[in-house]
């Protein structure tokens, strides 16, 4: 069965928006360790609606990430080119 994830800047209102136009949650949103926030819906049809919201220690992670990548392409160009 196939599913969707959505990412939200804010899971809450989402939640609560999407709940008062009649959208039915299996789950409030929860904390993945840390990382994000999900919770999981199912859409008329039956298929599995995640929502999910990164948190801002996954974010500076994923920043932390992209730099040292650069950094690394940018070391070995340097190599390269010497």
């Amino acid at each position: 069965m196939a599913s969707l994830t959505c990412v939200s800047p804010d899971i809450w209102a989402c939640y609560k928006q999407w709940g008062d136009r009649g959208a039915f949650f299996l789950t409030q949103p929860l904390d993945n360790h840390g990382w994000e926030w999900r919770c999981y819906m199912r859409d008329p049809d039956g298929y599995l609606i995640e929502v999910g919201q990164y948190t801002q220690m996954a974010l500076d992670h994923f920043k932390n990430d992209a730099t040292e990548v650069s950094l690394l392409k940018e070391a070995r160009t340097i190599r390269i080119n010497s």
